[in-house]
């Protein structure tokens, strides 16, 4: 009987543990895609003002 208990307390440990972790995770997805975004931005911020067509037309 203790080990019926035993194993229902672990098994509802494990549950909660799996839960966090998931939250966790999708935390860091979250963060990361955000990341990921920002620095896109700003490289395709830096591209436009490096390549700015108007400049570039006297140098064909």
């Amino acid at each position: 009987m203790v080990a019926v208990i035993f194993v229902g307390i672990l098994l509802s440990c494990l549950m909660f543990q799996l839960a966090a972790y998931k939250q966790e995770m999708g935390s860091i997805n979250r963060i990361t895609e955000h990341e990921r975004f920002m620095r896109h931005k700003v490289v395709q911020e830096r591209h436009e003002k490096h390549h700015n067509p108007k400049r570039a037309e006297g140098h064909k």
